[in-house]
């Protein structure tokens, strides 16, 4: 089915819109990083729902996590590389612990690097994002539709795009993690995908 994604992780900026209208209850800590154009982090899973909710009353569109089918789909952009921009990682192409000579220790603001070929930008590194499947070890059984997989382990959900703190092998756009979905982390934010009609 068609649908439409974030150019960028949802960022701080954008959360406290949703908490300043009442929609989002939790102010998440920015570790003294800065907040602004930085992606938002220390969401649970459940809070991401919120802000769809907020942002889906707001705008009379449809908002939702995507499925890690379609976040991958759309983190590839046509490509078949480890990458979306090849198959070695290289310098400054990511925000990841060996993507540049030295480990950056903290988020940076969305848009920092080039997007990938579907103009899509922090797909690899940065911040581990929500999708909104339930974790299971492998793809065997999974829907062959796109749709997300709510069977399974879900008191983890599924993480995709590797952050700051990982090394490259983890920002590949196949590399899939799980996370406790009750829990904080420094190291994950989510991106927003649109349905359409």
């Amino acid at each position: 089915r068609p649908f439409a994604i974030g150019k960028f992780e949802v960022t701080f900026d954008e959360w406290q819109a949703c908490h300043d209208d009442g929609g989002c209850t939790v102010k998440p800590d920015d570790h003294k990083w800065g907040r602004g154009r930085r992606p938002v982090v220390n969401i649970t899973f459940a809070n991401t729902g919120e802000y769809l909710r907020w942002i889906t009353n707001k705008t009379g569109h449809s908002y939702r996590l995507p499925t890690e089918a379609e976040w991958e789909y759309a983190a590839r952009a046509g490509t078949a590389t480890a990458y979306s921009w090849g198959d070695e990682v290289g310098m400054d192409n990511a925000n990841c612990r060996t993507c540049a000579p030295e480990i950056s220790h903290q988020t940076f603001p969305v848009g920092s690097y080039k997007p990938n070929p579907f103009g899509l930008y922090d797909v690899h590194g940065n911040v581990w994002e929500w999708v909104e499947d339930c974790w299971n070890p492998n793809h065997k059984g999974a829907p062959v539709d796109g749709s997300a997989r709510l069977s399974g382990d879900c008191r983890y959900r599924v993480t995709r795009s590797g952050s700051w703190y990982y090394v490259s092998t983890n920002v590949r756009s196949a590399y899939r993690a799980k996370y406790i979905a009750k829990a904080y982390s420094y190291g994950i934010g989510f991106r927003l995908l649109r349905e359409l009609p």
